[in-house]
């Protein structure tokens, strides 16, 4: 295929591959989502920029109008430089589409330099062809590095392979059986960085670490160095709510683990960055020097690493002075709109309406908690003072339990966090408290938790048992409503609650011992209608020998006949033969007199 073939202005370096499409895997290629603003940052007044590997259109659209020169994508897929060339038109220049140039082929092959950015947010797994050897990551480090300015900036996200999207995956990479999966696992990979120290050791110790959550395709919440500083226990409330988004996203691949109560120990442990799903690192050309990313307006701000060390960058929110980087607790994406940042101002957190966060705890973590106690009288407290709560209020929407921060004074506070996604929206008070019932009932069904209500109740009668502590009864209608909606009228997917890998081989084993079985089945009836067939024979031996006896015995009477005949005295058969005689006369004698 030559370069002619394809529509646009796309470029074929050789190793490009022509049938398959990243775009189209089963992997998806990145979004952009909570991590948006710092790459739009670290890309702030740069003019000549690279984007390697496969990143969704929208993604790529973003990135070149936040830029004042021409993007280059470069893909190794000649059907996804296909579908980006028709998307951006760059020879269309009244069209308003963003100039983008689309490069097609194996990263080794681009010899391109003096770049001012290079992006890669699919880490660097899918930039080489399948022709040549397996890159490991050190190398595609060092290629894609070569392309830069000496004062050029390198965003890139690293995938953690021991974070929470792994822990409760059902499929792990060494399992994985979809077309996408042909490279080796990361693990056999000795230059893949797998902690912060790795990372401070490849990428230098100034670089920018932003741990991304649940997954590093499509981050929902970026956490900031900032996070370190907020006291858990006194925001326990702030960050589980920061958290809600990536565990929704975690239970919607159906986990092996409960994940609300995974990402509960993660951040009460402190210990975020660890087990993220991804790291996102901005980092300078070579060794990790402190890097000036203008912003349009000419502002630079500092971005603090996750050891105190700082790359400068402008951290914007898309409207008006975004906080400097070093102040935010975390990005977090939203279902609308931009996302929007969590931040640090006076050493206590903000958010983003500008209001202080309120202290306390997640009132859905409260219910939670005190189901599994379990503790009927802490539940029924709790019911209760939020359904008071929610009949002051002229407008429930913003009080989803979820968004609702229980004080130590027992107040609540809703939590003004932007986008709450999609959560159900309440227009009545009895529906804001049926919504956060069904949810924890949903949780507890899930996950198996233990429980206050009776057993034998099934989901939909526990919502209004749950709901009747409030003192009074819910109508029936509305708990069918709301429970229908939260898909408690269906009967629950069975959860095995093993990995996928360990159910494959179980159902493996299980076929191998049914096969075994058939086979010493056919054996059995074959062994069966051998000695059916034996015990035939044995019946015809017996026969033939009960013959073969009767007839030898026959013989041998004759034979002793004859042989007495022939040894008796000449007189004895004469005697014999009278004895009979006067017998049988006395016989009918006898007879005669009796008649």
């Amino acid at each position: 295929m030559s370069d002619q073939d394809l529509p646009g202005r796309v470029r074929l370096l050789g190793g490009e591959m022509p049938n398959w499409s990243d775009l189209a895997s089963a992997w998806e290629p990145v979004r952009g989502g909570a991590q948006l603003p710092i790459v739009l940052a670290a890309l702030a007044g740069r003019s000549r920029v690279l984007v390697a590997g496969p990143h969704e259109p929208d993604l790529l659209a973003a990135l070149a109008r936040a830029i004042d020169g021409e993007l280059t994508c470069l893909v190794r897929s000649i059907p996804d430089a296909r579908l980006l060339a028709e998307a951006f038109d760059t020879e269309n220049t009244e069209s308003g589409e963003p100039s983008i140039r689309v490069v097609c082929g194996s990263l080794e092959r681009f010899h391109e330099t003096g770049y001012d950015a290079v992006v890669a947010l699919d880490d660097v797994i899918r930039l080489y062809s399948t022709e040549g050897p397996e890159p490991t990551f050190g190398t595609a480090l060092a290629d894609l590095r070569r392309l830069l300015t000496p004062d050029g900036v390198l965003v890139v996200t690293v995938h953690n392979e021991l974070g929470v999207h792994r822990l409760t995956a059902e499929v792990q990479p060494e399992a994985d059986q979809s077309e996408p999966a042909w490279s080796r696992p990361a693990d056999a990979d000795d230059t893949r960085p797998r902690s912060l120290a790795d990372l401070a050791a490849q990428f230098g110790p100034g670089a920018a670490i932003w741990p991304v959550y649940p997954l590093p395709s499509a981050p929902v919440v970026a956490w900031g160095a900032a996070a370190a500083s907020v006291d858990r226990i006194e925001h326990a409330g702030l960050l589980a709510a920061l958290s809600e988004p990536a565990t929704r996203s975690l239970e919607e691949a159906r986990p092996t683990a409960d994940a609300a109560s995974l990402m509960r120990r993660v951040w009460r442990s402190g210990r975020l960055p660890e087990l993220a799903a991804g790291w996102l690192v901005v980092a300078d050309a070579s060794d990790g020097r402190s890097v000036t990313a203008g912003a349009s307006d000419g502002r630079s701000v500092t971005a603090d690493a996750s050891d105190g060390r700082s790359v400068t960058a402008e951290a914007g929110d898309g409207g008006g002075r975004g906080p400097a980087a070093g102040d935010v607790v975390a990005w977090l994406a939203a279902e609308q709109g931009e996302p929007v940042a969590v931040r640090l101002a006076g050493g206590r957190p903000v958010l983003p309406d500008g209001s202080e966060a309120p202290a306390g705890r997640l009132l859905s973590d409260v219910l939670a908690e005190a189901v599994v106690a379990p503790d009927q009288a802490a539940l029924r407290s709790a019911i209760r003072a939020y359904a008071t709560w929610l009949g002051t209020l002229s407008d429930v929407a913003p009080a989803a339990a979820s968004r609702v921060i229980l004080g130590p004074d027992g107040e609540h506070r809703p939590l003004v966090l932007g986008d709450a996604g999609p959560l159900p929206v309440a227009k009545t008070p009895d529906d804001q408290l049926l919504i956060a019932v069904a949810d924890l009932v949903r949780r507890v069904e899930r996950n198996g938790y233990r429980r206050t209500w009776p057993s034998h109740l099934t989901p939909v009668e526990a919502v209004a048992w749950v709901a009747a502590m409030r003192g009074t009864p819910v109508p029936d209608d509305a708990v069918r409503r709301v429970a229908a909606d939260a898909g408690l009228d269906q009967p629950r997917p069975p959860r095995s609650g093993v990995p996928v890998a360990v159910a494959v081989a179980a159902e493996r084993f299980e076929d191998s011992n049914a096969s075994r079985a058939r086979w010493f089945e056919t054996k059995l009836k074959a062994t069966e209608k051998q000695l059916t067939a034996a015990w035939g024979e044995v019946d015809k031996a017996r026969r033939a020998y009960r013959e073969i006896a009767k007839a030898d015995d026959a013989r041998l009477k004759n034979r002793l006949k004859t042989k007495l005949k022939e040894d008796a005295p000449p007189g004895a058969l004469r005697i014999g033969k009278a004895v009979r005689t006067r017998l049988r006369r006395a016989k009918r004698l006898a007879r005669r007199i009796r008649g």
